[in-house]
């Protein structure tokens, strides 16, 4: 197919990658080029040829090189464990492995050149799926089926000469085959998405940009991308005309985003198991009218078939697949080959096949398919398909695990796996058996959750019940440590359940809740550390150490709490004096808002946008109620002399009058960017807005007398005294201290003049305009979404090393930055509460920037990555440590005087907060919380980041006095390509 193109063609852009743009000509020299080579090499038909590259084009070339050479393509995932390259090479018996290197060198030399065609039967490729037994299983699919498929997609599709479509796929999958070779085929041009570029406007943008007229995303991302087009829709004069969705359920609600976001877009339902070469049918989607999309029919020669146990046909049942194309069967496995490949007795024609594919569909009545479900074990996590049983297999290997068992589980964020271990000996932990499986296991085939049991569920048959694994209780306490332990990470960490077995990772554990228990904590064990929960993150095995250590046993709690009977009281005070001296935690904030009038910079602007009926009273009189239990929120400031002092009010009433609007949006914003005024009272406001059937409370408060927790506060009791109000029952919330102390942070000075000695005041990028010599607070976001893999990657090695999600994306960022500034010392800010038990209840503001500092080894970091996340959390573990004392206090003791063109000591910034349930109840209504942007940025270059659980998300806010779209647009892929290449060495 390429040298025909290359032949009528051969100036077309066969490939557009970025800045490389591959000619027809030039595809066909290389291409010919490697296969010459792979000759040269006795390689030929019948010989299998690995692929391993994490270069898309690359990978391209060294396809269509091996196939011309009449070879069989295996393409080998290039983030995947040693272990598992060895097995599927070894498996499948690989002559050769390419790599970039080779792939670049080889394709060199295209002269002479015979095509070796590799005859009747030939494998033309190997694609290795989860394997029951442990090990992958090779799906063999020919030439000739492969040939058959394209035809027939290229014409599913109607692709022509004149069609550009998007390369997105993992190229070890075998939807990459398909979107490699079919638009090849029909003589258009493929456009290779850039690694690391997976966000939902990353997509977007690069479609309208290389005019993609055809696209195929699995499911997940699309639902993505119909997310981002609310905001960021495809602009006019877009080429894109189909959208090919595939790999998991297509959702009604995706569906409907794209209908009324993209209408003038087809958009196709796809399905396939490998063993059903890549799409085996397809379905156009119109208006949604079931929860999830039809599969439609099927694709090219093959027939569908809807089958009970007996292979009778039903309406609902298991769907076989027959006709052409099929796959041969597996690599070396004629058994499981003959049991999913049998006899076809619905043919005509004697020995053909059909392929029993295990999935529960639905046949409607126009004839076409609705998915249902799996009738095995199999689940898809992200669009892989998954035995549990793989998994199982290789913890088996463990010799300190006595019996396990790995199952699919779902929930609310999807498929996933569960796994529940007897341990053969006293001395295993979850941790160390959840790092055994990242050693061996690709990250989809890893468990979220891993527990230690005495024993496992059985039936009265003896066997294991599986149905009773998910409610399998585990092992008890053994000390009251463990038990006064997991208490307190239950508070902390906010989950519902912890044993002894829990791991402070895998429960969502960071930095920033590290020093929350240990704050917690001390007073009842002196020797307890952020480190040290680190270093022995298993609950059991701190325990063990904090006993070991202390040399008692200790049973008391950590913590004391109101009693939550006590009836909501605003505190007295009336023995407070008028004014008094500003805590010194506020005080920075209080200079910079002063050095900024008129300027919405710390305004922290959140709406709730509520549907239902509202008793506009309940409200008025639930947020009286907040405004008097908190005295923050009845604070007022003022300078004398260039002091700042703060006073409390007795009462600040806050009238709420519902105001209709016919344009909700325009007025949020205007409201978020209305300056607060410093020195009025109070400095927060709130509207009730009505549009429609939407009610929209806008809260607006000042940083000076509200953090992120307060947000969690307000909503917490606005929703108690709301339903108190509203159906007259008294409200019952627990008493609050009249106010939270300011830590003593000037002890902690004399550590940040030794660890700061020597830094730079400032990390110096580029920027895109000259520095004023005012820097001003004018901002602007841009947002970006981690691709599922590269979250999956970003736990697994957080999980590895023993460092937290944050230390990952921290360390790659630091890497960014080094390449941009050339600077190998470094000083990130980032944001660090400073709340104790006594302030965990109060509205205020008790957080604090707390300066990181990391120093980079040009000569080590690449080869001893395992070092540098070890030397990064144990500094931010320090620092984080140290970070009550005020960040202006740490300026001007390290700095000095604070120069007003530049952000002093921290000009960039990372953030990361994890994604709170977003929906506040107030009665019957229901509704979601929104954080406002205002326009101004704080730092120069600030990276705030939400890990949801599932994916990991976020905006980069920038100063546009220094900074455009385009450059931190490229420093987010920059970040994103550190952290697909960020790779753990081998031990």
């Amino acid at each position: 197919m390429v040298e025909h193109w290359a032949a009528r063609r051969p100036d077309h852009p066969a490939i557009s990658a970025g800045a490389d743009q591959v000619t027809y000509a030039e595809l066909a020299g290389r291409a010919k080029g490697l296969a010459k080579y792979l000759q040269a090499n006795g390689t030929g038909p019948g010989d299998v040829l690995a692929v391993r590259t994490g270069n898309r084009l690359h990978g391209v070339i060294g396809l269509f090189g091996v196939l011309l050479a009449g070879a069989t393509y295996v393409a080998l995932d290039p983030d995947a464990p040693v272990e598992r390259i060895r097995t599927v090479m070894d498996d499948s018996g690989a002559a050769l492995m390419l790599d970039e290197h080779a792939i670049a060198v080889a394709g060199e030399d295209a002269a002479e050149f015979a095509c070796q065609p590799a005859g009747h039967g030939g494998i033309a490729y190997i694609v290795y799926t989860s394997g029951t037994t442990g090990t992958p299983k090779g799906v063999c699919v020919t030439y000739e089926a492969l040939g058959r498929h394209l035809g027939a997609i290229t014409a599913r599709f109607g692709l022509c000469e004149d069609d550009r479509v998007l390369y997105s796929a993992a190229p070890f999958v075998d939807v990459a085959l398909e979107q490699v070779l079919a638009p090849i085929l029909a003589g258009g041009t493929l456009v290779v998405l850039p690694e690391g570029l997976h966000s939902a406007a990353g997509i977007t943008g690069l479609i309208a940009r290389e005019e993609v007229t055809v696209a195929n995303l699995p499911a997940a991302y699309l639902a993505e991308v119909t997310r981002s087009l609310a905001d960021r829709p495809l602009p006019a004069g877009h080429r894109l005309r189909l959208m090919i969705s595939g790999g998991e359920r297509l959702s009604a609600g995706t569906v409907e985003r794209w209908m009324r976001h993209a209408p003038d877009v087809g958009l196709l339902n796809a399905y396939g198991p490998t063993e059903c070469v890549v799409t085996a049918t397809a379905h156009d989607v119109g208006a949604p009218d079931s929860a999830t999309a039809p599969i439609g029919v099927a694709v090219a020669d093959r027939r569908l078939y809807v089958l009970d146990s007996r292979l009778r046909p039903v309406d609902s049942g298991e769907l076989y697949v027959g006709g052409e194309p099929l796959a041969v069967g597996y690599l070396g496995r004629p058994a499981l080959t003959a049991r999913v490949f049998i006899p076809d007795p619905f043919s005509p024609v004697p020995g053909t096949r059909m392929y029993r594919t295990g999935d529960l569909v639905r046949r409607r009545t126009d004839g076409t398919l609705e998915y249902v479900g799996r009738s095995d074990a199999q689940i898809k996590i992200r669009g892989f398909r998954v035995e549990p049983a793989e998994t199982q297999a290789v913890l088996e290997r463990h010799p300190d695990v006595g019996e396990c068992a790995v199952v699919g589980v779902a929930d609310a964020r999807g498929d996933y796996l569960a796994a529940y271990v007897v341990p053969g000996s006293s001395d295993v932990t979850s941790h160390a058996l959840m790092r055994f499986l990242a050693d061996r296991l690709p990250a989809h085939l890893l468990p979220r959750e891993l527990s230690l049991h005495d024993r496992l569920p059985r039936t009265r048959a003896g066997k294991l019940d599986h149905a009773e694994l998910t409610h399998v209780v585990p092992r008890p306490f053994a000390t009251a440590t463990e038990e006064l332990l997991a208490e307190v990470w239950r508070e902390v960490l906010g989950v519902d359940s912890v044993s002894r077995d829990s791991d402070f990772f895998e429960l969502g554990g960071d930095s920033l809740t590290a020093i929350r228990i240990t704050t917690r904590l001390i007073g009842t064990w002196d020797d307890v550390s952020p480190q040290g929960i680190f270093e022995t993150p298993v609950l059991a095995d701190l325990a063990a150490r904090l006993d070991a250590e202390a040399g008692r046993r200790c049973a008391q709690t950590a913590t004391t709490t109101a009693d939550a009977d006590d009836e909501a009281v605003s505190h007295d005070d009336a023995g407070m004096p008028a004014w008094q001296p500003l805590p010194a935690g506020l005080h920075g904030i209080w200079m910079d808002a002063e050095w900024h009038p008129g300027s919405a910079i710390y305004n922290v602007p959140w709406v709730f946008r509520l549907t239902g009926r509202i008793d506009d009273a309940a409200l008025e009189h639930a947020v009286n109620a907040i405004m008097a239990r908190h005295e923050a929120l009845r604070t007022v400031f003022m300078s004398d002399l260039g002091e700042p002092l703060c006073r409390v009010l007795r009462h600040v009433p806050i009238k709420l009058q519902p105001e209709e609007t016919a344009d909700l949006d325009a007025v949020i914003d205007a409201e978020a960017r209305r300056p607060i005024e410093l020195h009025g009272a109070p400095l927060i406001r709130f509207r009730l807005l009505r549009s429609g059937p939407v009610s929209a409370l806008v809260v607006v408060a000042h940083h000076l007398i509200w953090d992120e927790e307060s947000r969690r506060i307000f909503e917490a009791e606005l929703s108690k005294l709301y339903e108190a109000a509203s159906t007259g029952r008294p409200a019952r919330l627990p008493a609050l201290p009249a106010r939270g102390g300011d830590p003593d942070a000037k002890r902690d000075l004399a550590y940040w003049g030794d660890r700061l000695a020597g830094a730079p005041l400032w990390t110096d990028l580029p920027t895109d305009l000259p520095r004023p010599a005012e820097l001003g607070v004018r901002g602007a976001v841009v947002p970006f979404d981690l691709p599922a893999p590269l979250v999956e990657k970003v736990r697994v090695l957080a999980r590895s090393a023993g460092v937290t999600p944050f230390m990952v994306l921290l360390t790659c960022l630091c890497l960014v930055l080094r390449n941009r500034s050339g600077q190998d010392d470094l000083v990130v800010g980032t944001p660090s509460s400073r709340r104790s038990p006594a302030t965990a209840d109060l509205i205020g503001c008790y957080v604090n920037v707390v300066p990181l500092r990391i120093r980079l080894d040009r000569r080590q970091d690449r080869t001893d990555v395992r070092g540098l996340l070890n030397r990064v959390r144990r500094d931010v573990l320090a620092d984080l440590t140290h970070g009550d004392v005020p960040f202006d206090l740490v300026v001007r003791h390290v700095a000095g005087s604070r120069s007003l063109d530049r952000v002093p000591l921290t000009p960039v910034a990372l953030e990361m907060h994890r994604h709170a349930e977003q929906h506040l109840r107030l009665g019957d209504a229901i509704g979601s919380r929104e954080l406002i942007p205002t326009g101004t940025a704080k730092f120069e270059v600030a990276w705030q980041i939400t890990d949801h659980g599932d994916r990991i998300s976020g905006v980069v806010e920038f100063n546009t006095d220094l900074y455009t779209n385009p450059t931190v647009t490229e420093m987010i892929a920059e970040w994103l390509a550190e952290l697909a290449a960020l790779q753990i060495e081998e031990v």
